[in-house]
């Protein structure tokens, strides 16, 4: 993960990263495809992160709001304090993939993602 990360806490489980959000606090973490010392060029890419009560659920519980840079290779996810104030306490799936240019599905990172509160 790169840039600011506001509002999540990301914790390594295996091959997965566990998400931490904090209900009502302004969410934001980004990703650079290539890495940071070798970014590719994202022009025409897309990217999708869902949650899900459980894996096998058809419709997602929500979804994060993606920003697709260019040739920096930044993909941002973010949710606002408003959005996440409105999420249900509680545990989730997630997985985050990116769609390249030629439109293939590529998961990048899945786990568990918990909601929790923030301070009042």
């Amino acid at each position: 993960m790169v840039g600011t990360i506001s509002g999540v806490v990301f914790s390594k489980r295996g091959e997965d990263y566990d998400i931490q959000l904090v209900r009502g606090a302004d969410v934001s973490f980004g990703l650079v495809w290539g890495g940071s010392n070798n970014p590719i060029d994202v022009t025409g890419f897309d990217a999708a992160c869902e949650a899900r009560v459980n894996a096998a659920d058809v419709s997602a519980a929500f979804e994060m709001s993606v920003t697709v840079g260019s040739t920096d290779g930044l993909i941002t996810f973010s949710m606002t304090a408003a959005e996440t104030a409105a999420l249900t306490l509680g545990n989730y799936v997630y997985a985050l993939e990116v769609i390249d240019d030629t439109s293939k599905h590529i998961a990048v990172m899945s786990g568990k993602l918990k909601v929790v509160p923030g301070v009042p």
